[in-house]
């Protein structure tokens, strides 16, 4: 009986995977984390997409990722973030700032997180939509209004999960190139790195998701 669930398992995990490789192209590979890159029509820069297996339950997983206050610990040169409303668990909307090298000026922008549970895959989808209008910009900020994402947490047990994040957006006025080409691949590793590492602590284990029943 255990083969067979390993063999299930391993082949639900593996058509996820080749679903997700669609058009992206291999990067790098730091610390069991990949990164893939792809072109965005009408973009400059590239779309990026990190992917690993972490030692954690899901939960922990959409613990963190829900945990807004602490996204600038981290999420990368986020500076600051504010959650502005959350909707039984499966919506929410945040306000962040992102730091940029001088003398570029920083960046803000509103994030939508809906979060979408398919309980027969165990997979969970979060999509990523920017709501730029929603508050007023701020004079020494330039304000994102272009781009969108997703998180991608698949259960491969109780105490482990695949998780997957992609995302693209146009940082709006000019960006130097060696900038932009190190940015979309550090992020993504960064990312997971961090959520690595902070995942397990104990104000995101035990938490209980009203779409996971």
């Amino acid at each position: 009986m255990k083969i067979y669930l390993f063999i299930y398992v391993f082949l639900l995990l593996t058509v996820f995977e080749v679903k997700a490789q669609k058009n992206w192209e291999f990067k790098k590979e730091k610390e069991q984390i990949k990164v893939y890159l792809k072109d965005v029509e009408g973009s400059k820069l590239k779309a990026f997409k990190g992917e690993c297996d972490i030692k954690a339950p899901i939960s922990n997983c959409i613990a963190l990722i829900q945990d807004i206050p602490s996204l600038a610990d981290w999420m990368p040169n986020t500076s600051f973030a504010k959650l502005l409303s959350n909707s039984a668990d499966s919506l929410l909307v945040y306000y962040s700032v992102s730091e940029a090298p001088w003398p570029l000026s920083p960046r803000d922008g509103i994030y939508q997180y809906v979060f979408q549970y398919n309980k027969s895959e165990e997979l969970l989808e979060v999509n990523i939509k920017l709501e730029a209008n929603k508050l007023p910009e701020e004079k020494d900020k330039i304000r994102i209004r272009v781009g969108g994402g997703r998180w991608l947490l698949k259960k491969i047990d109780d105490f482990s999960t695949k998780v997957i994040f992609e995302f693209h957006a146009d940082p709006a006025g000019d960006i130097p190139s060696w900038l932009a080409n190190s940015v979309v691949v550090d992020t993504p590793i960064d990312t997971l790195k961090n959520m690595k590492n902070l995942v397990n602590t104990a104000k995101y284990t035990n938490q209980h998701f009203s779409f996971l029943n």
